[in-house]
């Protein structure tokens, strides 16, 4: 549910809540995960361990949002999210997450935007998982900041690009030959930076379609080696 609330023709006010519960059958025979330093690393003679469980989850995030139109091109957007979440198993947290953007129409074909915010990221099941993991673990952190431009050729016709860079603590990393909880730590950082541009047909005449381009740069450190690299996955050009 969400409150808006019309203060004048300038301001507004949004108050809301989002709620979430879910259960998940865990039933798992695994051993240690592998070690990233260790390219000779032995998976067949880790201790193994049997987890059989259900692993139930509840958030809460009651959020307020306050934008402000100073003038025909100028508007701004203030906002705050806290999230309250617990996991089977003793791991819980509770963060606040400030954000703000800012939209300036430098003419009626070009936006400029602008936007900052700090995120949380619950850790992974196998991360916090009793007898497996460390429900002790906090939640990894992030800083969004993020400048665009959107241009509209015409009503038809329009490209966004957007310049981004997210630092992150707090992320999760394994120690190796400890037994649980003590095999993972928010030892870990890194740092995310790219450019996205996004071409768009809006919908017309039955047709609509876009073509996105993304160029990014995703690495992590993991502070006790001082070992620094790319994320698993990380793509540095999508089409």
């Amino acid at each position: 549910p969400e409150l808006s609330w019309q203060l004048d023709a300038a301001n507004r006010l949004n108050l809301g809540i989002a709620a979430s519960y879910s259960e998940a059958p865990i039933n798992l025979y695994l051993s240690r995960l592998p070690d990233e330093n260790d390219p000779d690393f032995d998976f067949t003679s880790q201790t193994k361990y049997r987890i059989d469980t259900l692993l139930r989850a509840h958030s809460y995030s009651p959020y307020v949002k306050y934008r402000r139109q100073w003038s025909d091109r100028l508007t701004t957007s203030l906002g705050l999210r806290y999230s309250d979440i617990s996991i089977t198993g003793g791991f819980s947290a509770g963060e606040f997450s400030p954000r703000a953007s800012l939209e300036y129409q430098l003419n009626p074909a070009t936006l400029l935007t602008a936007a900052w915010g700090r995120y949380v990221q619950v850790p992974k099941p196998t991360e916090i998982i009793e007898q497996y993991g460390n429900p002790g673990l906090l939640v990894a952190r992030a800083e969004h900041r993020v400048l665009g431009l959107e241009y509209r050729f015409n009503p038809l016709y329009s490209i966004k690009t957007e310049l981004y860079h997210k630092p992150m603590t707090d992320l999760v990393v394994p120690i190796d030959t400890q037994l649980p909880p003590d095999n993972f730590s928010n030892d870990g950082s890194g740092e995310a930076y790219g450019l996205d541009i996004f071409l768009k047909r809006e919908p017309m005449n039955r047709t609509m379609g876009w073509l996105a381009l993304s160029w990014s740069k995703a690495e992590r450190t993991n502070e006790i080696t001082g070992l620094t690299r790319d994320f698993s996955g990380d793509q540095p050009l999508t089409l």
